[in-house]
């Protein structure tokens, strides 16, 4: 465990803790219970199903995530750059679980604060409040956003927003683990219908198939093409 005060300051780096002061930091801290590890390449640190009861940040590194559907008929891999903090939304309400593993990609630091500590910054600090608040804020909102938007008859359009559905951030590379069928089942319709949107698709360079998986560069880059 790591306690010295220029680990510390790396937090001022991270959007919970942005525009807090090194004063206000060190008083917050020397009450709280902070873990820093360094993590090889390959580590999982969190895995799906285990209950939230520390707050991670990714303060170095890089980290793959993966979430599978609920019947495991398919599964996701995306990767979160530093800085970050991972899914503060599961620390408190009905369901303070982790959806997803989180498994280091390179040599990684890792932060992580207990729910009492954090709890407490809550309490004591307006900035983390209002940081903490707006994170959860932005978070819902996109959420909505998305789920009010007209469904499509474009079976395209509804393949690409089935992706944008089942990732945690829109930005980056994504694979999707799903066998044509099942997508073709998620969308209501046969097989060779979604073949062939796949297929067009990788024509225009969005994605690339491969044998049981999709292979997503920037999806991003994929729903602004497709006007979604």
């Amino acid at each position: 465990m790591e306690q010295s005060p220029t680990s510390h300051l790396k937090l001022l780096a991270l959007p919970l803790f942005q525009g807090i002061t090194q004063q206000e930091l060190h008083q917050l801290a020397a009450h709280a219970r902070f873990h820093f590890q360094k993590l090889n390449s390959g580590i999982t640190f969190i895995k799906e199903g285990e209950a939230c009861k520390d707050l991670f940040f990714l303060l170095q590194g890089r980290v793959e995530i993966t979430t599978s559907s609920a019947n495991h008929s398919f599964m996701v891999k995306e990767w979160l750059e530093t800085p970050s903090v991972i899914q503060p939304e599961r620390l408190l309400g009905l369901s303070p679980w982790f959806p997803s593993t989180y498994t280091t990609q390179e040599n990684s630091s890792i932060l992580s604060i207990d729910k009492e500590s954090i709890l407490s910054f809550i309490e004591h600090s307006f900035i983390f409040r209002i940081n903490f608040m707006n994170i959860l804020s932005t978070r819902i909102q996109k959420m909505e956003r998305q789920q009010w938007r007209p469904i499509s008859d474009s079976l395209r359009e509804k393949i690409i927003r089935f992706f944008e559905q089942h990732v945690y951030n829109i930005g980056g590379k994504k694979i999707f683990f799903i066998k044509m069928i099942t997508l073709a089942k998620e969308m209501n319709v046969k097989r060779i219908k979604v073949s062939n949107v796949l297929n067009e698709l990788q024509s225009e360079h969005l994605l690339k198939l491969e044998r049981g998986r999709i292979i997503i560069p920037a999806l991003e880059k994929l729903i602004q093409k497709a006007q979604i």
